[in-house]
């Protein structure tokens, strides 16, 4: 199991990433309340439960790699996420800007970035809040007025639930609402330690890269090792489809199943991932070069397709631009400044 975990340590930080802390080698004491079975599971569940955080942290910063991918797939994608981020930053108040030309985003910018990703999980998360606030006011209201009708406690509130099922609903709303309000303050606190711990690392990296003359490397790195990565997982998804071809799983599918499921899993199936790799072929040649990439499936080399930085939008074509829906804010909004 510690082979396990240092083995996602090191793969967490290679992509790009940073642990949220160094692997813990020792389990500690075990818990006197255990049972004899559970003493002896005792070392097996602390290295679990190490593997099980930096699954999870690597799953957070894989998302955030598939939205920068997804927010820069196109030019005018791209054009309206810039927007989108910079009214964005003048909503919360933000005063420092971010970078979000890969070809020119160091360190601190990739780092930038991804705090304003996850900064903008909240607003949801507030919103839910409020209104599991206001029905719990309205579910307590309900349960005072049901409990002035009569005791509906042990046998009473058996009773009760056999013979006015409303009623008992009534009762057990306010708890049922209590508890969705723990579970999104729970999720906020998180969010908010996460946040936290963003800001931490970004000051780390601002010293640590305060006299490097070339911060971008380390950011190209990142994207390579994602892209080892992601055609690993590539070669598993379509090893897993040719097994279900030839078992007849997938027989009968049509087309508009098939691009719906790459919809709703992108990142779990063969087309989107190739989509993937394409992309970051085209965006970091070096990286298409240094894995041999000389030509794609429609006849055209990398280096024939230029990058998003080497493309520049007509006017004609800004003013015509279709609604996007921002990931950072929950209007649609024209593209109309410049960040």
């Amino acid at each position: 199991m510690w082979q396990l975990a240092n083995k996602k340590y090191n793969e967490l930080k290679e992509m790009g990433s940073r642990p949220s802390r160094e692997i813990d080698p020792n389990p500690g004491p075990c818990p006197p309340s255990k049972s004899y079975i559970d003493k002896g599971y005792h070392v097996r569940d602390h290295w679990g439960r190490e593997v099980g955080r930096l699954r999870d942290e690597t799953a957070r910063w894989l998302d955030f790699r598939w939205h920068q991918f997804k927010m820069r797939e196109s030019l005018v994608t791209f054009m309206k996420y810039k927007q989108a981020v910079h009214r964005y930053r003048q909503k919360k108040r933000i005063s420092w800007a971010v970078e979000l030309q890969l070809d020119r985003q160091t360190k601190l910018d990739e780092w930038g970035e991804y705090y304003l990703y996850e900064l903008q999980k909240r607003d949801p998360l507030d919103k839910e809040l409020e209104q599991a606030n206001q029905e719990l006011k309205l579910a307590k209201d309900r349960t005072r007025q049901t409990e002035r009708n009569g005791p509906a406690e042990g046998f009473a509130k058996r009773c009760l639930k056999a013979q006015k099922p409303d009623t008992f609903e009534q009762l057990n709303g306010a708890e049922r609402t209590q508890e969705q309000q723990h579970d999104v303050n729970t999720r906020l606190e998180q969010l908010d330690a996460l946040l936290e711990w963003i800001t931490g690392q970004a000051a780390k990296i601002a010293t640590e890269y305060a006299h490097a003359t070339d911060s971008g490397r380390d950011v190209l790195k990142g994207w390579e090792k994602y892209y080892a990565y992601m055609r690993e997982r590539l070669q598993v998804k379509q090893d897993q489809e040719d097994e279900w071809w030839r078992r007849g799983w997938t027989k009968g599918r049509t087309e508009t199943e098939e691009k719906r499921d790459d919809l709703l899993y992108p990142k779990e199936r063969v087309r989107p991932i190739k989509a993937l790799l394409a992309w970051i072929e085209r965006e970091f040649p070096k990286i298409a070069a240094q894995y041999g990439i000389r030509k794609q499936r429609n006849g055209k080399s990398a280096q024939e397709r230029p990058p998003l930085s080497q493309l520049q939008p007509s006017k004609g074509k800004l003013k015509n631009l279709f609604y996007l829906r921002s990931p950072y804010v929950g209007v649609n909004e024209y593209p109309n400044e410049h960040t």
